[in-house]
Protein backbone atom coordinates (compact mmCIF):
# COMPACT_ATOMS: atom_id res chain seq x y z
CA UNK A 1 0.00 0.00 0.00
CA UNK A 2 2.55 2.20 1.03
CA UNK A 3 7.06 2.37 1.01
CA UNK A 4 6.50 4.56 4.21
CA UNK A 5 5.28 2.21 7.11
CA UNK A 6 2.59 3.45 9.97
CA UNK A 7 3.88 4.10 13.42
CA UNK A 8 2.11 1.49 15.46
CA UNK A 9 4.07 2.33 18.47
CA UNK A 10 1.10 2.90 20.46
CA UNK A 11 -1.03 0.05 19.31
CA UNK A 12 1.98 -3.18 20.35
CA UNK A 13 2.14 -6.58 18.49
CA UNK A 14 0.04 -8.96 19.85
CA UNK A 15 2.57 -11.44 18.60
CA UNK A 16 5.52 -9.72 20.43
CA UNK A 17 3.51 -9.11 23.55
CA UNK A 18 2.60 -12.96 23.36
CA UNK A 19 4.75 -15.06 21.51
CA UNK A 20 4.17 -18.51 21.07
CA UNK A 21 0.57 -18.61 22.98
CA UNK A 22 -2.11 -19.06 20.76
CA UNK A 23 -4.91 -19.05 23.88
CA UNK A 24 -4.12 -15.84 25.22
CA UNK A 25 -3.52 -13.88 21.35
CA UNK A 26 -6.83 -15.47 20.78
CA UNK A 27 -8.37 -13.69 24.05
CA UNK A 28 -7.31 -10.26 22.79
CA UNK A 29 -8.57 -11.24 19.15
CA UNK A 30 -11.64 -12.11 20.17
CA UNK A 31 -12.21 -10.09 23.20
CA UNK A 32 -11.18 -6.47 22.03
CA UNK A 33 -12.78 -4.23 19.72
CA UNK A 34 -11.21 -1.07 17.34
CA UNK A 35 -12.53 2.10 19.34
CA UNK A 36 -15.28 4.61 17.58
CA UNK A 37 -13.42 6.13 14.70
CA UNK A 38 -12.65 10.35 15.59
CA UNK A 39 -11.56 11.89 12.53
CA UNK A 40 -9.25 14.86 12.10
CA UNK A 41 -9.74 15.55 8.45
CA UNK A 42 -13.52 16.20 6.43
CA UNK A 43 -12.92 14.21 3.91
CA UNK A 44 -16.03 12.53 2.62
CA UNK A 45 -14.96 8.84 2.87
CA UNK A 46 -14.47 9.41 6.87
CA UNK A 47 -17.74 9.69 7.45
CA UNK A 48 -18.83 6.00 7.31
CA UNK A 49 -15.68 3.78 8.36
CA UNK A 50 -18.45 0.68 9.55
CA UNK A 51 -16.35 -1.45 6.56
CA UNK A 52 -13.31 -0.69 7.59
CA UNK A 53 -14.06 -1.51 11.00
CA UNK A 54 -16.37 -4.85 10.77
CA UNK A 55 -13.30 -5.55 8.59
CA UNK A 56 -10.49 -5.45 11.28
CA UNK A 57 -13.48 -7.31 13.89
CA UNK A 58 -13.97 -10.43 10.93
CA UNK A 59 -9.55 -10.22 10.69
CA UNK A 60 -9.04 -10.81 14.11
CA UNK A 61 -11.57 -13.75 14.49
CA UNK A 62 -10.40 -15.17 11.32
CA UNK A 63 -6.77 -15.00 12.73
CA UNK A 64 -7.79 -16.56 15.81
CA UNK A 65 -8.39 -19.55 14.07
CA UNK A 66 -5.56 -20.22 12.22
CA UNK A 67 -2.16 -22.11 12.84
CA UNK A 68 0.24 -20.68 14.99
CA UNK A 69 2.99 -21.06 11.88
CA UNK A 70 1.11 -19.25 9.58
CA UNK A 71 0.20 -16.16 12.20
CA UNK A 72 3.61 -14.52 11.80
CA UNK A 73 4.22 -15.50 14.84
CA UNK A 74 8.10 -14.98 16.37
CA UNK A 75 8.14 -18.35 18.19
CA UNK A 76 5.67 -20.37 16.14
CA UNK A 77 6.29 -19.71 12.70
CA UNK A 78 9.50 -20.14 10.33
CA UNK A 79 11.54 -17.02 9.85
CA UNK A 80 11.43 -16.99 5.97
CA UNK A 81 7.10 -16.98 6.49
CA UNK A 82 7.66 -14.30 8.94
CA UNK A 83 9.48 -12.06 6.17
CA UNK A 84 6.70 -13.15 3.98
CA UNK A 85 4.13 -12.15 6.39
CA UNK A 86 5.77 -9.11 7.63
CA UNK A 87 5.62 -7.96 4.40
CA UNK A 88 2.16 -8.23 3.64
CA UNK A 89 1.80 -6.22 6.40
CA UNK A 90 4.19 -3.60 5.54
CA UNK A 91 2.16 -3.50 2.23
CA UNK A 92 -1.49 -3.43 3.87
CA UNK A 93 -1.27 -2.15 7.41
CA UNK A 94 -4.92 -2.95 7.84
CA UNK A 95 -3.68 -6.89 8.58
CA UNK A 96 -1.11 -5.42 11.08
CA UNK A 97 -3.49 -3.26 12.57
CA UNK A 98 -5.50 -6.22 13.20
CA UNK A 99 -2.95 -7.75 15.29
CA UNK A 100 -3.16 -4.73 17.56
CA UNK A 101 -3.66 -4.39 21.23
CA UNK A 102 -6.41 -2.60 21.56
CA UNK A 103 -6.31 -0.96 24.69
CA UNK A 104 -8.48 1.87 26.15
CA UNK A 105 -5.98 4.45 27.31
CA UNK A 106 -6.04 8.10 25.74
CA UNK A 107 -2.54 7.62 23.80
CA UNK A 108 -4.37 4.11 21.92
CA UNK A 109 -7.45 5.21 21.12
CA UNK A 110 -6.10 8.67 19.19
CA UNK A 111 -3.40 6.17 17.73
CA UNK A 112 -6.54 3.46 16.71
CA UNK A 113 -8.29 6.73 14.51
CA UNK A 114 -5.38 8.16 13.54
CA UNK A 115 -3.55 4.52 11.87
CA UNK A 116 -6.97 4.23 10.66
CA UNK A 117 -7.47 7.81 8.69
CA UNK A 118 -3.92 7.34 7.27
CA UNK A 119 -5.01 3.90 5.96
CA UNK A 120 -8.71 4.97 4.70
CA UNK A 121 -6.62 8.07 2.87
CA UNK A 122 -4.03 5.94 0.84
CA UNK A 123 -6.65 3.42 -0.16
CA UNK A 124 -9.20 6.06 -1.62
CA UNK A 125 -6.50 8.23 -2.90
CA UNK A 126 -3.94 5.65 -4.57
CA UNK A 127 -4.92 3.77 -7.10
CA UNK A 128 -6.08 0.57 -5.42
CA UNK A 129 -9.44 0.07 -7.56
CA UNK A 130 -11.76 0.48 -4.63
CA UNK A 131 -15.19 2.19 -5.16
CA UNK A 132 -15.67 2.93 -1.37
CA UNK A 133 -14.88 1.75 1.51
CA UNK A 134 -17.49 -0.92 2.04
CA UNK A 135 -17.03 -4.42 3.89
CA UNK A 136 -17.22 -6.22 0.55
CA UNK A 137 -14.85 -3.93 -1.59
CA UNK A 138 -12.06 -4.26 0.97
CA UNK A 139 -12.48 -8.06 0.88
CA UNK A 140 -12.17 -8.80 -2.90
CA UNK A 141 -10.11 -6.30 -3.38
CA UNK A 142 -6.86 -7.10 -5.40
CA UNK A 143 -4.89 -6.06 -2.83
CA UNK A 144 -6.43 -8.48 0.12
CA UNK A 145 -6.14 -10.84 -2.81
CA UNK A 146 -2.51 -10.23 -3.26
CA UNK A 147 -1.31 -9.91 0.51
CA UNK A 148 -4.19 -11.91 2.48
CA UNK A 149 -6.12 -14.73 0.86
CA UNK A 150 -3.59 -16.25 -1.05
CA UNK A 151 -1.99 -17.62 2.06
CA UNK A 152 -3.24 -21.42 2.29
CA UNK A 153 -5.37 -21.19 4.59
CA UNK A 154 -8.00 -19.35 2.88
CA UNK A 155 -7.32 -21.05 -0.36
CA UNK A 156 -10.01 -23.54 -1.45
CA UNK A 157 -8.24 -25.32 -4.12
CA UNK A 158 -5.30 -27.55 -3.73
CA UNK A 159 -2.19 -25.38 -5.29
CA UNK A 160 -1.58 -28.12 -7.46
CA UNK A 161 -3.70 -29.29 -9.91
CA UNK A 162 -3.02 -33.16 -11.53
CA UNK A 163 -4.22 -34.07 -15.14
CA UNK A 164 -3.80 -37.13 -16.89
CA UNK A 165 -4.59 -37.93 -20.66
CA UNK A 166 -8.31 -38.72 -21.87
CA UNK A 167 -7.48 -42.13 -22.73
CA UNK A 168 -5.69 -43.18 -19.38
CA UNK A 169 -8.49 -45.66 -17.77
CA UNK A 170 -9.59 -44.25 -14.03
CA UNK A 171 -7.75 -44.94 -11.72
CA UNK A 172 -4.39 -44.23 -13.35
CA UNK A 173 -1.49 -42.44 -13.51
CA UNK A 174 -1.90 -38.37 -12.63
CA UNK A 175 0.87 -35.69 -13.67
CA UNK A 176 1.20 -32.67 -11.21
CA UNK A 177 0.62 -29.28 -12.74
CA UNK A 178 2.04 -26.68 -12.75
CA UNK A 179 1.58 -24.37 -9.54
CA UNK A 180 -1.30 -21.83 -10.00
CA UNK A 181 -0.85 -17.96 -8.53
CA UNK A 182 -1.59 -17.82 -5.33
CA UNK A 183 -3.32 -14.47 -5.93
CA UNK A 184 -5.60 -15.58 -8.69
CA UNK A 185 -6.59 -18.55 -6.40
CA UNK A 186 -7.54 -16.43 -4.15
CA UNK A 187 -9.88 -14.78 -6.17
CA UNK A 188 -11.30 -18.08 -6.67
CA UNK A 189 -11.67 -19.23 -3.54
CA UNK A 190 -13.99 -16.26 -2.85
CA UNK A 191 -17.79 -18.67 -3.39
CA UNK A 192 -20.45 -16.32 -4.92
CA UNK A 193 -23.75 -18.29 -4.22
CA UNK A 194 -27.19 -17.27 -4.84
CA UNK A 195 -29.24 -19.23 -2.07
CA UNK A 196 -30.16 -22.13 -4.75
CA UNK A 197 -29.78 -25.61 -3.26
CA UNK A 198 -27.95 -27.12 -0.52
CA UNK A 199 -24.66 -24.37 0.22
CA UNK A 200 -22.17 -27.41 0.24
CA UNK A 201 -23.18 -29.05 -2.25
CA UNK A 202 -23.11 -26.20 -4.76
CA UNK A 203 -19.29 -26.25 -2.77
CA UNK A 204 -18.50 -29.48 -3.82
CA UNK A 205 -19.24 -29.07 -7.18
CA UNK A 206 -16.40 -27.10 -7.54
CA UNK A 207 -13.77 -30.21 -7.32
CA UNK A 208 -13.57 -33.38 -8.66
CA UNK A 209 -12.53 -34.45 -13.08
CA UNK A 210 -13.02 -31.82 -15.70
CA UNK A 211 -11.79 -32.51 -19.38
CA UNK A 212 -10.19 -30.14 -21.47
CA UNK A 213 -11.26 -30.64 -25.20
CA UNK A 214 -8.20 -28.08 -26.40
CA UNK A 215 -5.57 -30.62 -25.13
CA UNK A 216 -7.41 -33.67 -24.77
CA UNK A 217 -6.33 -34.14 -20.98
CA UNK A 218 -8.87 -35.13 -17.85
CA UNK A 219 -8.13 -32.63 -14.74
CA UNK A 220 -8.64 -33.19 -11.44
CA UNK A 221 -9.48 -30.19 -8.72
CA UNK A 222 -9.18 -31.21 -5.25
CA UNK A 223 -10.18 -29.49 -2.20
CA UNK A 224 -7.36 -27.77 0.18
CA UNK A 225 -9.56 -28.17 3.67
CA UNK A 226 -8.96 -24.47 3.96
CA UNK A 227 -9.16 -23.63 7.50
CA UNK A 228 -11.60 -20.28 6.44
CA UNK A 229 -14.05 -20.82 3.74
CA UNK A 230 -15.73 -17.75 2.24
CA UNK A 231 -19.13 -17.19 0.81
CA UNK A 232 -20.46 -13.91 -0.70
CA UNK A 233 -24.41 -14.74 -0.48
CA UNK A 234 -26.76 -13.61 -2.50
CA UNK A 235 -30.26 -13.79 -0.55
CA UNK A 236 -33.07 -14.86 -2.64
CA UNK A 237 -36.33 -12.85 -2.42
CA UNK A 238 -38.43 -15.94 -1.78
CA UNK A 239 -37.42 -19.05 0.63
CA UNK A 240 -33.84 -17.51 1.13
CA UNK A 241 -32.03 -19.81 3.23
CA UNK A 242 -31.33 -18.54 6.86
CA UNK A 243 -28.86 -19.48 9.73
CA UNK A 244 -30.71 -22.69 10.72
CA UNK A 245 -29.69 -24.45 6.77
CA UNK A 246 -26.33 -22.42 7.03
CA UNK A 247 -24.64 -22.59 10.27
CA UNK A 248 -23.24 -26.17 9.22
CA UNK A 249 -22.35 -27.72 5.67
CA UNK A 250 -20.65 -30.38 4.61
CA UNK A 251 -17.93 -30.14 1.69
CA UNK A 252 -16.83 -33.13 -0.76
CA UNK A 253 -13.86 -32.63 -1.65
CA UNK A 254 -13.11 -35.68 -4.14
CA UNK A 255 -9.56 -36.38 -2.83
CA UNK A 256 -7.26 -38.87 -4.42
CA UNK A 257 -6.03 -42.01 -2.34
CA UNK A 258 -3.28 -44.35 -3.01
CA UNK A 259 -4.76 -47.77 -4.53
CA UNK A 260 -3.01 -50.58 -2.34
CA UNK A 261 -0.21 -52.46 -3.71
CA UNK A 262 0.62 -49.54 -6.23
CA UNK A 263 3.38 -46.72 -5.99
CA UNK A 264 1.83 -44.59 -8.55
CA UNK A 265 -1.91 -45.55 -9.21
CA UNK A 266 -4.23 -43.40 -7.49
CA UNK A 267 -8.05 -43.04 -7.35
CA UNK A 268 -10.74 -40.35 -5.95
CA UNK A 269 -12.05 -41.56 -2.65
CA UNK A 270 -15.27 -41.96 -1.98
CA UNK A 271 -17.75 -39.48 -0.99
CA UNK A 272 -17.88 -40.51 2.83
CA UNK A 273 -14.02 -40.62 2.69
CA UNK A 274 -13.26 -37.02 1.64
CA UNK A 275 -16.18 -35.02 3.29
CA UNK A 276 -15.53 -32.37 5.67
CA UNK A 277 -18.10 -30.28 7.93
CA UNK A 278 -18.07 -26.78 8.75
CA UNK A 279 -19.51 -24.59 10.55
CA UNK A 280 -20.13 -20.51 10.47
CA UNK A 281 -18.10 -18.41 12.31
CA UNK A 282 -19.25 -15.15 11.23
CA UNK A 283 -21.53 -13.27 9.28
CA UNK A 284 -21.31 -9.34 7.71
CA UNK A 285 -24.28 -7.75 6.64
CA UNK A 286 -23.39 -6.45 3.42
CA UNK A 287 -24.79 -2.35 3.36
CA UNK A 288 -27.09 -1.77 0.64
CA UNK A 289 -26.46 1.50 -1.52
CA UNK A 290 -28.80 3.20 0.58
CA UNK A 291 -26.95 2.15 3.59
CA UNK A 292 -24.08 3.23 5.36
CA UNK A 293 -23.53 0.23 7.90
CA UNK A 294 -21.80 -3.11 7.17
CA UNK A 295 -22.90 -5.37 10.55
CA UNK A 296 -21.23 -8.66 11.82
CA UNK A 297 -22.12 -11.42 13.64
CA UNK A 298 -19.55 -14.00 15.10
CA UNK A 299 -19.81 -17.61 16.62
CA UNK A 300 -17.19 -19.99 17.92
CA UNK A 301 -16.08 -23.02 16.64
CA UNK A 302 -19.89 -24.59 19.49
CA UNK A 303 -21.77 -22.00 17.18
CA UNK A 304 -22.24 -20.21 19.86
CA UNK A 305 -22.15 -16.28 19.41
CA UNK A 306 -19.72 -14.68 20.36
CA UNK A 307 -20.77 -11.49 21.95
CA UNK A 308 -18.32 -8.00 21.14
CA UNK A 309 -17.48 -5.27 23.12
CA UNK A 310 -20.50 -2.93 24.12
CA UNK A 311 -18.35 0.00 22.87
CA UNK A 312 -18.07 -1.64 19.18
CA UNK A 313 -20.87 -0.05 17.16
CA UNK A 314 -21.37 -2.58 14.18
CA UNK A 315 -23.26 -5.77 15.73
CA UNK A 316 -26.69 -5.86 16.65
CA UNK A 317 -30.09 -7.97 17.44
CA UNK A 318 -31.95 -6.14 14.71
CA UNK A 319 -31.61 -8.41 11.55
CA UNK A 320 -31.66 -11.86 10.36
CA UNK A 321 -29.50 -13.87 7.80
CA UNK A 322 -31.21 -14.85 4.70
CA UNK A 323 -33.51 -11.36 4.27
CA UNK A 324 -35.06 -11.65 0.80
CA UNK A 325 -32.62 -9.68 -1.10
CA UNK A 326 -29.81 -9.14 1.02
CA UNK A 327 -26.52 -10.11 0.37
CA UNK A 328 -23.91 -11.48 3.70
CA UNK A 329 -20.17 -12.33 3.46
CA UNK A 330 -20.04 -15.55 5.33
CA UNK A 331 -17.05 -17.18 6.97
CA UNK A 332 -16.78 -20.92 8.01
CA UNK A 333 -14.12 -23.03 9.47
CA UNK A 334 -13.30 -26.76 9.93
CA UNK A 335 -16.28 -27.96 12.81
CA UNK A 336 -14.78 -30.06 15.76
CA UNK A 337 -16.28 -33.42 16.69
CA UNK A 338 -20.05 -34.05 16.95
CA UNK A 339 -22.39 -30.94 16.05
CA UNK A 340 -24.69 -30.70 19.23
CA UNK A 341 -27.78 -32.30 19.61
CA UNK A 342 -29.21 -28.74 20.45
CA UNK A 343 -28.95 -26.37 17.98
CA UNK A 344 -27.64 -22.74 19.20
CA UNK A 345 -29.87 -19.59 18.57
CA UNK A 346 -28.59 -17.35 15.99
CA UNK A 347 -28.10 -14.54 18.28
CA UNK A 348 -29.00 -14.18 22.43
CA UNK A 349 -29.58 -11.10 24.36
CA UNK A 350 -26.75 -9.43 25.67
CA UNK A 351 -26.52 -9.44 29.77
CA UNK A 352 -27.04 -6.56 31.37
CA UNK A 353 -24.08 -6.38 32.97
CA UNK A 354 -21.80 -8.07 30.50
CA UNK A 355 -19.62 -4.88 29.97
CA UNK A 356 -18.93 -5.20 33.52
CA UNK A 357 -17.60 -8.66 32.98
CA UNK A 358 -15.65 -7.92 29.84
CA UNK A 359 -13.83 -4.89 31.68
CA UNK A 360 -13.20 -7.26 34.91
CA UNK A 361 -12.04 -9.67 32.17
CA UNK A 362 -9.39 -7.07 30.60
CA UNK A 363 -8.19 -6.31 34.26
CA UNK A 364 -7.38 -10.02 35.02
CA UNK A 365 -5.77 -10.64 31.79
CA UNK A 366 -3.41 -6.99 32.05
CA UNK A 367 -2.57 -8.30 35.63
CA UNK A 368 -4.22 -4.63 36.52
CA UNK A 369 -4.32 -5.53 40.41
CA UNK A 370 -5.57 -2.26 41.91
CA UNK A 371 -8.39 -1.90 39.65
CA UNK A 372 -9.59 -5.62 41.31
CA UNK A 373 -9.38 -4.63 45.22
Amino acid sequence: MTSQPLDFSSLPDLRDLHPGDAAIQNIFLQRQAISRFTPTSERSYLDDMSGIDVFICALRHLYSQIPMSWRGDPEKTKPELRRQIKAAEDENPLLRLAWSDLGNSTESLLAQSGVRQEIATRLMERDFGLGNLSFVELAKSDLMCRTLFCRPPFQLYDGNPLSQPVLTDEPGEWDIETQTDSTEMAKSSMITWNGEGDLGTYISDKFGTFVSARNKRRYLFTFNRPVVLRVHYHAPVENSPGFESLRLINVDGKCLRRISNSTSIMEITKPEESITLYTLIAVVRLSKTDENRDLIRRYGIDGVECWAPANFQYTEESWKLGEPGRQYMLFYAPALGTPPLVSPPEFTARPTDFAANITLANYIVHGDVERLQ
